[in-house]
C-alpha cells in the first residue's frame, strides 16, 4: 500500500503505478464514473445535453477549462455493462492497454452497478491482454463492506483505491493491490515515483486507523445499512403513496434513488429518470432540514449516527416535500 492525501492522488498514483509495470500508456474509463480532478480522468459524455431519442452517442466533453486536448487521446470511455463494447476495446487495442479504471457500485451516478457476469468478463479480459485492472473504491470502499464492492462481487482488482470513508472525515487516502505491481515503486532507476510532503502524515494515518479498527471490532458498517435500508423503505412508502414511479439503486449504506420503473443498468439509462422531480423533491427536504445533494446521481451516505434519528419524523417531511414537488411541475 502506498498513503496518501486525496481519491484524485490515490487514483494518480495508481494510474501511473499500472503504467510503469506495463509499459503501456493508454487507459479505459466507465461512462458516468469519476475517478477525480486528474486531466486525463477528467473526460466524460456529455449526458446533460444528449438527446437519448437521438440514436447517437453522446459527445464527450472535458469536464471545464484547462483540460489539455491531448489527454483525450490516452482514454476511451465505454458504457457501463455493455459488452460489446467491453470486447471492441480490448480488440481495438489488442495489448496496448495499461489499465482499466472502474468504479462497479458507480458513486456519481445514482449507484447504478456492473452487472455480476459483465465485471467477470471485464476481470478475464484484463487477466488475458496483461492489463491492470484498476477498482475505485474511493466511494465504496469501507462502507458497503469491510472489503469493499470486490467482497461483494467477488472479484478482485490488481490495484485499488480508497480514500473517504477510511478517514471517517479526515484527509487520507491510499492506493495499493499486488505485491509485484507495487514493487515498481520506489527511488532506483527507472522506478515509479511516488510521494508527498504530508503523504502518510501521521494526523491522517492515525485517523485511518481508529476508523479502521471500529470497523474491524464492531458492527458499525451492518448498523449503517440497516439505516439505509429503513430510509429506502420509508422513502418507497412516501413514493407509492404519491402515485410516483421509482426504483432504488446500491447497498443501503450508498443509496441511489430513481425516479423511473426500472433499476438503471447504464448512465444513459439514468437521463431518462425524473431527475427534475427528485430535485424539486430534495430542495423541499433542505428547506425542511434534511441535508442532501439534490443531484439524482448522488447517492445517499448513511453513518452509525444516523440510526438516532427520527424516522417518523423524517418520513412527514418526505411527505410534504413530495406534495410540495409535486405542485411545482417540474
Amino acid at each position: 500500500m502506498r498513503f496518501a492525501n486525496s481519491g484524485t492522488e490515490a487514483v494518480m498514483g495508481a494510474v501511473r503505478t499500472a503504467r510503469g509495470f506495463t509499459g503501456r500508456q493508454h487507459m479505459v474509463t466507465v461512462e458516468g464514473g469519476f475517478h477525480g480532478l486528474y486531466d486525463e480522468l477528467m473526460w466524460k459524455s456529455d449526458i446533460e445535453n444528449w438527446d437519448a431519442h437521438s440514436g447517437q452517442a453522446p459527445k464527450v466533453i472535458p469536464f471545464g477549462g484547462g483540460i489539455p486536448a491531448k489527454t483525450h487521446d490516452l482514454v476511451d470511455i465505454i458504457g457501463l455493462n455493455d459488452f460489446a463494447a467491453l470486447e471492441d476495446v480490448f480488440q481495438r487495442h489488442d495489448h496496448q492497454l495499461a489499465c482499466v479504471v472502474l468504479e462497479p457500485i458507480i458513486g456519481n451516478a445514482g449507484s447504478i452497478a456492473a452487472s455480476q457476469a459483465w465485471l467477470a468478463r471485464l476481470r478475464d479480459l484484463c487477466t488475458a491482454h496483461g492489463t491492470l485492472l484498476i477498482i475505485d473504491e474511493v466511494k465504496s470502499g469501507f462502507r458497503v463492506a469491510k472489503g469493499g464492492a470486490q467482497a461483494l462481487y467477488g472479484i478482485y482488482a490488481d490495484l485499488t483505491t480508497f480514500a473517504k470513508a477510511m478517514g471517517n472525515g479526515y484527509p487520507v487516502a491510499a492506493f495499493g493491490g499486488r505485491a509485484d505491481v507495487m514493487d515498481v515503486v520506489g527511488a532506483h532507476s527507472g522506478a515509479v515515483v511516488h510521494g508527498g510532503t504530508y503523504t502518510a502524515n501521521l494526523v491522517g494515518l492515525s485517523a485511518a486507523h481508529c476508523t479502521l479498527n471500529i470497523l474491524t471490532h464492531t458492527d458499525a458498517l451492518q448498523t449503517v445499512n440497516r439505516v439505509g435500508e429503513r430510509v429506502r423503505d420509508l422513502l418507497g412508502r412516501v413514493f407509492t403513496q404519491a402515485g410516483i414511479e421509482h426504483t432504488f439503486a446500491g447497498p443501503g449504506s450508498m443509496l441511489g434513488i430513481h425516479f423511473t420503473p426500472t433499476v438503471p443498468q447504464t448512465y444513459r439509462d439514468w437521463r431518462k429518470t425524473n431527475s427534475n422531480l427528485y430535485r424539486a423533491f430534495c430542495w423541499q427536504l433542505i428547506d425542511r432540514g434534511v441535508m442532501l445533494e439534490p443531484d439524482s446521481r448522488e447517492p445517499w451516505f448513511f453513518c452509525e449516527a444516523h440510526q438516532h434519528m427520527d424516522f417518523a419524523w423524517l418520513e412527514e417531511v418526505a411527505t410534504q416535500a413530495m406534495a410540495a414537488a409535486i405542485k411545482e411541475k417540474p
